[in-house]
């Protein structure tokens, strides 16, 4: 069980310098998995965020019935329930190969997504089996690097739209509608987003 604190506008609140333990990120349950020597969760070592957005998100993770995960989803996610306390089922491994196969789990999301700038993650869902490609599908609309501001779709991974410098939400918020709308006038699918978005855009 970890702690938790729903917030509010922040107001009549101190937080130490020390941060407030309010989840545990995923990178930290992979490293102390490996730690001791059990795997499963050497693939959710360079995925931001807490273990239960992770679930919420249904972020690689395998569960039986109740969840209802689907691609990217989960019922959780509908029904707006916080997850506060979860077991994971892990089998005994050698150390030092969980911990090589994290090593190359790092190496290969350094190669194919955009570290170095910032993003919201993969904006949308997509499901390839029932669509086909979405690369083709970009690159026959001119979406391969679209831009709007310095909001621009990554080049080397089109799933991510990435802040190349000074990005307003608004920039962020263009670009996906403008994907949207190509999408759904010359394929006639409905984009489904992966990002949360809050607030209101003009």
């Amino acid at each position: 069980m970890v702690n938790y604190f729903i917030l509010g506008n922040g107001s009549n609140l101190l937080v130490s310098d020390n941060g407030y333990n309010g989840g545990m990120s995923m990178r930290t349950l992979s490293i102390e998995a490996g730690l001791l020597s059990l795997k499963v969760l050497e693939d959710i070592i360079d995925i931001p965020g807490t273990v239960g957005g992770g679930i919420v998100m249904n972020a690689t993770f395998i569960s039986k019935g109740l969840l209802k995960l689907t691609i990217r989803s989960s019922l959780l996610k509908d029904i707006k329930y916080l997850v506060i306390e979860a077991t994971f089922k892990l089998k005994k491994g050698n150390q030092m190969e969980i911990q090589k196969t994290m090593t190359h789990n790092t190496e290969l999301r350094y190669q194919k997504q955009p570290m170095y700038y910032g993003s919201a993650g993969i904006f949308f869902v997509w499901d390839h089996i029932k669509h086909g490609s979405i690369y083709e599908k970009y690159k026959n609309n001119n979406l391969l690097s679209y831009r709007i501001g310095d909001a621009m779709i990554y080049t080397h991974n089109i799933s991510f739209i990435i802040n190349l410098r000074n990005a307003s939400t608004a920039n962020v918020i263009n670009v996906v509608r403008h994907i949207e709308k190509v999408i759904k006038d010359n394929y006639d699918i409905d984009m489904k987003r992966e990002v949360v978005v809050l607030g209101t855009f003009n």
